[in-house]
């Protein structure tokens, strides 16, 4: 009597699980970041206001009144995602603000296809006075157009400290393709929403290549299915087990 079966073997199904976007997903995906703030390596907590006199007589400001700046941070989480030219950037002069030194470094490459999907900028932002409260934006750009990823906290710096250094972690979740990347960050005076100071890859050679993607785009291999059919009845189960054993050794070599 013949015996007609058939055995499915799926190779790496438990090693690497499929990627559950696919390319027509991310291509229409919207842009979604998800960032932590830190100042100086310690988990950020927005500063309570304190008198600047030296800010004040030079530039009229009236006496802070807040003892912080919730609302203030409340009305930047609700800006919208911006886009913007490098040129709209690059103009801006204020001998009172600047950017001293960026870094970035990439983390969480899931695919192994040299593009990482968690990016950490780290910035030092000096002034003339001997504090001052700034928030910041910072974009990812390609061919000199740039999107807005995260809008800061305000968050105080002192004079040319390098102990006030601002760091955000962002993940991006959706709507970035596999690119090279740069970084540009834009300063602004919390007080005053004046824009102060930047830097880009053009300023800062740190921030001019990150080869990025977002969560969405990480293809992970798809699942092999090897069928493998038996006619007659002098070949046995466990010779199957032996066959597709030895197939699954020579795949992960």
């Amino acid at each position: 009597m013949q015996k007609s079966f058939a055995v499915l073997l799926t190779v790496g199904a438990l090693s690497f699980p499929c990627s559950a976007y696919s390319e027509e997903a991310a291509a229409t995906s919207p842009l979604q970041v998800n960032s932590t703030e830190y100042q100086y390596d310690k988990n950020f907590v927005s500063p309570n206001r304190t008198p600047l006199l030296d800010k004040q007589q030079s530039v009229n400001l009236k006496p802070a009144l807040e003892s912080s700046w919730q609302s203030k941070n409340e009305a930047l989480q609700l800006l919208s995602p911006e886009r913007k030219e490098r040129s709209a950037s690059s103009a801006i002069v204020n001998n009172d603000f600047w950017i001293y030194d960026s870094w970035a470094t990439l983390s969480n490459d899931l695919d192994y296809d040299g593009y990482y999907s968690t990016l950490t900028v780290e910035f030092d932002a000096d002034t003339v006075y001997s504090r001052a409260y700034v928030y910041a934006i910072v974009y990812l750009g390609v061919n000199e157009v740039f999107e807005s990823i995260h809008v800061t906290s305000v968050f105080a710096i002192d004079s040319d400290s390098s102990n006030d250094s601002f760091i955000v972690e962002s993940e991006l979740i959706s709507g970035f393709p596999s690119n090279d990347y740069e970084i540009m960050i834009e300063l602004y005076d919390a007080d005053t929403d004046e824009f102060v100071a930047f830097s880009d890859g053009l300023e800062d050679a740190d921030l001019s290549i990150a080869p990025l993607e977002s969560v969405n785009y990480e293809t992970l291999p798809e699942p092999t299915v090897v069928i493998v059919e038996e006619h007659g009845g002098s070949f046995s189960i466990f010779g199957l087990l032996v066959i597709a054993l030895a197939f699954v050794r020579r795949s992960l070599r």
